[in-house]
């Protein structure tokens, strides 16, 4: 990042682990769930820690962290949002992986200007089946559903342990996915939502691999995520 970069904690956790290892007490801190769940929320504002809108910071660059694991997978989508309306349209994130993704945090970049426009948020995604835990034969098929809001999903490849294993095929009808990003939304809205239900084929010589260190990449016009399922 350039230099006068300001730090942006996604939750209170955030900005005291950051806090601690830079050795800066005045990190700056979103809203979010976690800091009134842990009575937080007061002692932030009282701090002069939590902006309501990243406008707030000055027109400097700025490093948001957030944590994606830190929340439940079903309340994400909803979180992005809010997201979006404290700091703008959010830009393809780094994403750092911790114990093999048990932890994520997503770095997002954000320039001194706020961006206008929709709500851009990371691709969702889910995998239906093979289910969690189960044991697979050499040959099996994988299938799920993912959307991005904001600019779509133009392709899905299934990877097993970093190593590409198939391309799904996608654009298959799949109401259970426009349920699900409707119904964890609080004003869902048609536009600007591009849902993507794929398929990958058969894969082959993975004889008795249990489903665990799975990942799907999604990419689109300006986006590369790997979700861990």
């Amino acid at each position: 990042m350039p230099a006068g970069t300001r730090l942006l904690a996604d939750d209170f956790k955030i900005g005291a682990e950051l806090g601690f290892a830079l050795n800066d007490p005045r990190i700056a801190v979103l809203d979010h769930p976690l800091n009134h769940h842990h009575g937080r929320a007061p002692q932030l504002r009282l701090w002069g820690l939590q902006p309501t809108h990243r406008r707030e910071l000055g027109a400097v660059p700025v490093l948001l962290v957030v944590g994606a694991t830190d929340i439940e997978y079903k309340q994400q989508l909803r979180r992005y949002h809010d997201l979006c309306a404290m700091v703008g349209p959010l830009p393809p994130p780094t994403v750092l992986n911790v114990d093999r993704g048990r932890q994520r945090f997503l770095l997002f970049a954000l320039s001194p200007t706020v961006a206008d426009g929709p709500c851009t948020a990371p691709a969702m995604a889910w995998i239906d089946s093979p289910e969690e835990g189960a044991t697979v034969a050499r040959r099996f098929a994988v299938e799920g559903w993912a959307f991005k809001d904001g600019v779509g999903v133009r392709r899905v490849e299934v990877t097993i342990d970093g190593r590409p294993a198939a391309d799904a095929r996608y654009g298959i009808a799949r109401p259970v996915a426009w349920r699900f990003r409707c119904s964890h939304l609080r004003s869902p809205a048609r536009a600007n939502l591009h849902p993507v239900v794929w398929a990958a084929p058969a894969i082959g010589q993975l004889a008795n691999m249990k489903r665990q260190h799975h990942f799907l990449q999604l990419w689109s016009s300006a986006f590369l995520v790997a979700i861990s399922v």
